[in-house]
């Protein structure tokens, strides 16, 4: 499937896997644009991620997460129809395809088949494959109280769940993104 811009990247994985984090050390490595869609949601409500969930609801969070990629994506390709935040703007239509821009998505993005689409047909997506064992151990109490899927499903059932949606999407695999070949794999882009 041959993608519209395939200097847009999308970063996938399990929740506590590094997403963020990466993305914030890949732009900042290679200074490309980060929009990370958690940050992004959190910033238009005003509130966290999961005070949002527990407010509205994890089936409205999902409908929240699939409406701002496709915002984001179609604003890339300037078919936006909806004015968005001037920051959010700039990275997304000014840029003018001039350098990458990293979208850092939510654990569970890969579950609305519409979003899979978004990610395979319109940008380049980077599977952070840690392995759970590797997950594990990072995970905090402070963490655990900032994922709300956590406290209800195990990584394993997760991870049973999501991974083949993952690999499904997926353009580049990274298995240890903060090891010494973790931005190796995007050297050629």
């Amino acid at each position: 499937m041959k993608r519209e811009n395939p200097r847009c990247f999308s970063i996938v994985g399990l929740p506590c896997s590094g997403k963020t984090s990466f993305g914030r050390l890949l732009s900042s490595a290679k200074e490309w644009d980060l929009i990370d869609l958690d940050e992004e949601i959190s910033r238009r409500e005003g509130c966290s991620v999961q005070e949002y969930i527990s407010r509205a609801g994890l089936t409205a969070f999902r409908e929240k997460e699939t409406a701002l990629l496709r915002e984001i994506l179609d604003t890339i390709y300037n078919k936006g129809t909806k004015p968005m935040n001037s920051d959010l703007q700039a990275s997304c239509s000014e840029n003018n395809g001039s350098k990458p821009i990293v979208i850092s998505t939510g654990g569970g993005i890969v579950l609305s088949p519409e979003n899979r689409e978004l990610l395979k047909s319109k940008t380049t997506v980077i599977y952070l494959c840690r392995p759970l064992e590797d997950i594990q151990e990072d995970i905090s109490d402070e963490e655990l109280e900032k994922r709300p899927i956590l406290r209800s499903y195990s990584l394993d059932e997760l991870y049973d769940e999501r991974h083949s949606l993952y690999e499904e999407v997926a353009d580049i695999l990274i298995s240890d993104p903060f090891g010494p070949f973790g931005l190796e794999k995007l050297e050629k882009y």
